[in-house]
């Protein structure tokens, strides 16, 4: 990987600062060849690590950036959710120009909770998605959350904590765990995805349930997340 850092008197403590966030970002101190071995010599699931060999797992930016995707992903199509997070990120975010083209970047919590309730509707998102993203900014801000909090905390713990606030469920706790800390035993079962993909590799014939994907992914181990993405990127390819 090579990383072309702009800027004007870029200082040494600056690059060290993008290079550990490009490690953390694209998981590069996990060892991919054991994660592997492991993932294929499991009879079922194993073929799909063999379908993507070099597979990584990608996490977004910060917590609160995946607090907030997973927020605005709850229940609708990746599609109309990209859009949506596209809208919010122009109207919050850092603008960057690059070769003349226009890039968004560091979601900011104070810029976010600036808008209000139909400021935020107006970026397509409903009602109750609204006020979540409003509640769950405001508390951050004011300390209510901490999200940093979630690096001392095992998986369970992490996903209590956060289920406190309203607008979080499991499968969001599950996705923030996973996307923004970085957990690498978190499988949301509750997602469509998720439950369709394990279900067609095990080769049932209807959809499973949440608990038949828990149970499944027992034998697992620590590659929960790991398979996660291999399943999301497996439907991904079959969609397009």
């Amino acid at each position: 990987m090579e990383v072309k850092v702009i800027g004007e008197e870029v200082k040494n403590n600056q690059l060290q600062l993008v290079k550990e966030k490009i490690i953390t970002i694209f998981c590069l101190e996990q060892d991919i060849i054991k994660a592997q071995k492991f993932i294929a010599n499991e009879s079922k699931i194993g073929k799909l690590i063999k379908m993507y060999e070099g597979f990584r797992p990608i996490l977004l930016g910060s917590v609160y950036e995946s607090t907030i995707w997973a927020i605005i992903g709850q229940q609708i199509s990746a599609k109309v959710a990209h859009r949506i997070k596209k809208s919010l990120l122009e109207k919050t975010g850092a603008k960057i120009i690059i070769n003349n083209c226009e890039y968004y970047t560091d979601l900011c919590p104070h810029k976010v909770v600036k808008l209000n309730i139909n400021q935020l509707r107006d970026l397509k998102l409903s009602q109750r998605k609204a006020e979540y993203i409003h509640e769950i900014t405001k508390a951050i801000i004011d300390e209510e959350l901490d999200l940093s909090c979630l690096y001392l905390l095992d998986r369970d713990e992490g996903c209590s904590y956060l289920m406190k606030h309203r607008g979080i469920g499991k499968w969001t706790a599950e996705s923030i765990l996973m996307r923004g800390i970085g957990r690498q035993d978190i499988i949301p079962a509750g997602d469509l995805i998720i439950r369709k993909v394990v279900g067609e590799i095990y080769e049932y014939n209807e959809l499973l349930t949440e608990s038949q994907v828990r149970k499944i992914s027992t034998q697992w181990k620590t590659a929960e997340t790991w398979i996660t993405h291999l399943c999301w990127f497996y439907m991904q390819e079959k969609i397009l």
